[in-house]
């Protein structure tokens, strides 16, 4: 499976949310995409998960436009404001959310076997926020790789979390092994990390200056999201 992008962009000129940039996702390995900014992260998943239309240019699933199958086969998980579980939430009630929205079984006995398999059955009551990253990423991928269809995920910002991305990275892995094609968005410090672990670089091209925030933090700046379910 590979997803790219061609020069995509949204808006245009000086004032484009997101200039042109090119990059191929693919399977076969966990494939890093460098961004800057707080809200760019979030609609470059949305863009490759065929929730956004670029403006310019072009979203390629396996050579071809098809925003359809994106919306179907590609999660976009934990981005900010958008698939993220919401502050305050015990982890039982989050899970059995994520189950839920999976199409799967989701009372409290269902979520409480999810939390067994990732050693946090003890931990049931606990706000989400209240996780190690490392833990919080391995269980949000392993509950969106179990939605029916998935053939992709799209994991946008771990570095909001902090910590170490060499104990996060084999939750990935271990998706990639399984035949999935894995995707993060996120810093460029935390890229760099990724791929001296092994990870491959997706090759963002981005013209933007890397200290601005080009994508999304205006006043009045509006997201084109398709409708459908989001994660």
């Amino acid at each position: 499976m590979r997803i790219q992008l061609k020069n995509a962009a949204i808006g245009a000129g000086a004032s484009a949310a997101l200039p042109p940039l090119s990059m191929t996702l693919e399977s076969g390995a966990v494939g890093v995409i460098r961004t800057t900014g707080t809200a760019r992260p979030t609609r470059l998943g949305l863009l490759l998960g065929g929730r956004m239309k670029p403006t310019s240019g072009e979203v390629l699933l396996d050579g071809r436009r098809d925003p359809r199958g994106l919306r179907k086969l590609v999660a976009v998980v934990d981005a900010p404001g958008i698939a993220e579980p919401p502050a305050g939430v015990a982890l039982h009630r989050a899970v059995a959310t994520e189950l839920a929205l999976g199409g799967h079984r989701s009372r409290r006995p269902d979520a409480m076997r999810v939390l067994d398999r990732h050693g946090l059955k003890a931990r049931a009551a606990d706000l989400v926020e209240s996780l190690a990253p490392e833990q919080r990423i391995a269980l949000l991928i392993d509950l969106a790789a179990s939605r029916p269809g998935i053939a992709a995920l799209v994991l946008v910002a771990p570095h909001r979390h902090g910590g170490d991305p060499a104990l996060w990275l084999p939750a990935l892995e271990v998706q990639v092994d399984r035949g999935l094609l894995v995707g993060v968005i996120t810093d460029a410090p935390t890229a760099d990390e990724l791929v001296s672990l092994g990870a491959r670089d997706a090759a963002l091209t981005d013209t933007a200056d890397p200290g601005s925030d080009v994508f999304g933090d205006r006043a009045g700046d509006t997201l084109d999201i398709q409708l459908g379910r989001t994660r």
